[in-house]
């Protein structure tokens, strides 16, 4: 402010006509009126646009066409990014659900959800979607009850770090890499109460990484969370929903007794290079899935 006070005080200076070389009002012509408007113009647009471009300049520094690039990038950035998690949630819900974990053709389904996931699943464990599930939606707007995020946001993120990796990466450990993170989010998605304001069977999807987690507290979570689950849904309409839901319950139930017994999956020992027990060697020929 310093620095503009002096400009516009130079200014000044220069504008004001000697005293010794003003002319008497009384002798003033039109003309002379005229003539002295005329060289005081172009100096009041001087202080004009030195206040103009003190002001740009001050509040949006030298470049002002900044501002309006990179409102026009953060939209472009937020169109694309509900696009991807649109053609992520499309993909997985709009087909049959047999594909979820019993596809005709396990080869062929986990090439297609390879070619087009596998830089999403990729982007997602380097966290470089973590806007997904932490941005408002500008397609939704905030959560319910005045919690912020996006739900069908963490929910596609969901997917990329929890299932789509079970068919990329089949048989390997790294199907298993992001599980942790998936654990995460899924416990925050909750929390948030996401899980409430998206349908029945997509909300059974929040919970299915808590019960790939090998920690007993995340299977007991999961359980009492499925059987909620399956309550709202005797008042649905949805009886398909609601059959699914039914038997997941007892799919929980069974990975909370696995966990419960031996604190972590036996069926993963091989794939992560774990050693099994005796105990678990014996379970897992009477039991080859894994589960009881």
């Amino acid at each position: 402010m310093k620095v503009f006070s002096q400009a516009a005080a130079r200014v000044r200076l220069r504008s004001s006509p000697s005293p010794s070389l003003s002319p008497s009002p009384s002798i003033i012509r039109p003309a002379a009126v005229h003539q002295l408007n005329t060289r005081r113009v172009p100096k009041v647009l001087q202080i004009q646009s030195a206040i103009q471009g003190f002001t740009t300049t001050f509040l949006f520094g030298s470049n002002s066409t900044s501002i309006m690039s990179y409102s026009s990038t953060s939209t472009s950035t937020a169109t694309a990014m509900q696009t991807d998690i649109n053609r992520t949630l499309s993909f997985w819900f709009d087909g049959p659900p047999e594909n979820w974990f019993a596809p005709a053709n396990p080869e062929q389904y986990d090439a297609l959800v390879r070619d087009t996931f596998g830089e999403l699943i990729t982007a997602a464990r380097n966290d470089e979607l973590d806007t997904w599930s932490s941005s408002s939606s500008s397609f939704g707007g905030d959560g319910e009850g005045g919690s912020r995020g996006n739900p069908r946001g963490s929910l596609a993120l969901l997917l990329l770090l929890d299932q789509y990796p079970r068919n990329v990466y089949r048989g390997s450990p790294e199907a298993h890499a992001s599980d942790a993170k998936a654990a995460a989010l899924a416990t925050q998605a909750i929390a948030n109460e996401f899980d409430r304001q998206v349908g029945d069977l997509e909300a059974l999807f929040f919970y299915l990484p808590l019960m790939h987690d090998e920690r007993l507290v995340s299977q007991i979570a999961c359980v009492a969370l499925i059987e909620t689950l399956l309550a709202r849904c005797k008042g649905a309409e949805d009886s398909q929903a609601r059959q699914f839901v039914q038997r997941s319950v007892g799919f929980a139930k069974s990975h909370r007794d696995v966990i419960a017994r031996f604190g972590r999956f036996p069926s993963r020992n091989k794939i992560l290079g774990r050693e099994s027990t005796d105990e678990e060697v014996d379970f897992l020929k009477e039991h080859p899935s894994g589960y009881f």
